[in-house]
């Protein structure tokens, strides 16, 4: 693994001045806001809420966002990655979020919240032999699977109010024009102001829509600086009910989304927010899926929407060259002053859907684009059979095609619901291609370079008696063990430690070798840079001859495996 060097001004660590901090804080929340907002928003406003709920949701929302960035960014023990990673609306959770609504309100939204928030808690402690079946391949096809779900619900909504109102053709000139100038930006503006294709699609609209007399700024004068919305008191609830269980499943289904976008982020922000990178350090990454579940835990206790974090603003960190902590605090407190206005709340709260809804579209846009690519980032055949099959299984379930007339209610709830069936499906064939296999060879050895033949031995023996592997593939994978015993015996002879060795053969059909110790080791999968000529040849060998090396610290245990592919 080769080592980045980031010519960044200041690390995640360092602290640029006060007015530096405060500029660049600007620039991130105008990445975040408006889509912390919009979904509290447009959920509320499909579903029939008075504009006191929106409102109030739309504070609560605010305010997890910015409780959990800060929780995000600062830590409070293992909770939280330590980075800059800004949490807001997820549209993961839109059309469960929206059905939660409608069938018991907020109390209804507020336990499922808190519920599927545990599958991500889950996630975060067990993050490293989950991390084969929560892969971005699966992620990417829950992800894609969102925009299908959610595009048919808010145009149709949409579609209704234009029939409803008599000026609908001044609400299609306002939302084609919103289109066009968000198309035009993001075509064709420079990258420095491409970060204000939100603020100009708004900017655009609201002109539009005054001159047309869609809005009412009344309501923006009447409202005050300062203050909060009329608390609105509400107690989780829950039933047994089939309809219950079949929503909680998919509100887990979207929370596996979301712990996957999260893993994706954390693992970027942590190659952009330091000086030297080397490899991912997956105890922040395990703090960041913390932080996210904790941060549900908070929005259901609330009366908010669920929260994950937007990849957004990790490109900002690259382009101003600035990942400190300080910056991301400052923002994160603006935003919960942003909260605590009615009037930035009465800003929002007037913008018609004929602007609000082409920046939705947008944002689905590109979280359709984060999904594809999520899901392309493996090219076997395998993976491709995956993805293929259960993005159309998804899209069957949602346009109810999957015989849901001869199927018992609550296998109907599941199934009729596109995310959830979809992502079941990603699920179960990553874990049939990653996790089952045919037989494993399991040895358990103490450190001592005198039980180098044995292993070495019980392991050739073993697995030859489970695969025919040619003469090649057993020298590969003897040579590749025995310097990987080697390496971790130079750090911990003597110390009576065990190291328990896997090999198997996976359904993609390459060797994969697993081992497990309770140890701090030097890193196995990459070789160091200033080590002379002659040193450090087990590393070189191990790096060279196996396809894939990776070296894990996750719950006080080192996990390192490689992989040999069939020869091409």
């Amino acid at each position: 693994m080769a080592t980045v060097y980031n010519d960044l001004l200041y690390d995640a660590d360092e602290k640029p001045s006060w007015k530096l901090s405060l500029v660049l804080a600007v620039q991130h929340i105008s990445m975040v806001y408006s889509g912390i907002v919009i979904m509290p928003i447009l959920i509320g406003r499909a579903v029939g809420l008075p504009s006191e709920t929106i409102a109030f949701l739309v504070f609560v929302t605010v305010l997890t966002s910015a409780l959990t960035t800060l929780i995000q960014i600062y830590k409070i023990g293992r909770v939280g990655s330590g980075m800059v990673l800004f949490m807001g609306s997820s549209g993961a959770y839109w059309g469960v979020s929206q059905t939660a609504l409608v069938l018991g309100g907020i109390p209804l939204l507020m336990s499922m919240n808190i519920l599927s928030a545990f599958v991500e808690l889950v996630a975060a402690r067990f993050l490293v032999p989950l991390r084969k079946i929560f892969t971005p391949m699966a992620g990417g096809v829950v992800i894609m699977l969102i925009p299908v779900a959610v595009l048919p619900i808010i145009m149709g909504s949409f579609s209704a109010e234009l029939a409803a109102t008599g000026n609908g053709m001044h609400n299609l000139i306002v939302f084609a024009a919103t289109s066009l100038v968000i198309l035009g930006y993001y075509f064709f503006a420079s990258p420095k102001f491409r970060t204000m294709i939100v603020l100009a699609g708004l900017a655009t609209g609201l002109i539009l829509s005054s001159i047309f007399g869609l809005v009412d700024w009344s309501a923006l004068a009447q409202a005050a600086w300062f203050g909060l919305p009329v608390w609105q008191f509400n107690v989780p609830t829950f039933s047994f009910s089939m309809t219950h269980l079949a929503l909680l499943a998919g509100f887990m289904i979207a929370t596996i989304s979301s712990t996957i976008e999260t893993v994706g982020d954390a693992m970027l922000a942590d190659s952009v927010s330091c000086r030297k990178f080397t490899k991912t350090d997956f105890s922040k990454v395990s703090g960041a899926l913390y932080a996210d579940g904790v941060g549900n835990i908070l929005a259901g206790l609330l009366g908010g929407f669920s929260n994950t974090t937007y990849s957004g603003n990790i490109s900002m960190l690259k382009v101003t060259r600035v990942a400190s902590r300080r910056v991301g605090g400052v923002a994160a407190i603006l935003i919960l002053f942003l909260g605590l206005s009615p009037k930035a709340a009465a800003l929002f709260l007037l913008i018609p859907n004929a602007v609000l809804i082409p920046i939705t579209v947008f944002m689905l846009a590109l979280l359709f684009q984060s999904g594809l690519s999520l899901a392309a980032q493996s090219q076997d055949r395998i993976s491709q059979l995956i993805v293929g099959s259960s993005f159309l299984i998804g899209l069957m379930g949602q346009q109810q095609l999957l015989f849901n007339d001869l199927l018992p209610d609550f296998l109907n709830q599941i199934v009729s619901n596109g995310i959830t069936i979809g992502g079941i499906s990603a699920l179960l064939l990553t874990m049939i291609s990653n996790v089952i296999f045919k037989g494993k060879v399991e040895v358990l050895t103490e450190l001592d370079k005198n039980n180098a033949g044995y292993l070495l031995d019980t392991i050739e023996h073993d697995i030859q008696q489970k695969y025919s592997l040619t003469g090649r593939e057993l020298y590969r994978l003897r040579l590749c063990t025995e310097e990987l015993f080697v390496f971790m015996c130079d750090q911990k002879a003597g110390d009576d430690l065990a190291a328990k060795f896997a090999v198997y053969r996976s359904a993609r059909d390459y060797l994969v070798c697993e081992v497990t110790i309770g140890a701090n080791l030097a890193d196995a999968d990459i070789v160091p840079e200033d080590c002379e000529p002659g040193e450090q040849l087990d590393l070189i060998l191990l790096n060279k001859l196996a396809n894939r090396v990776e070296h894990v610290r996750s719950g006080g245990n080192d996990y390192i495996s490689f992989e040999l592919h069939p020869d091409e």
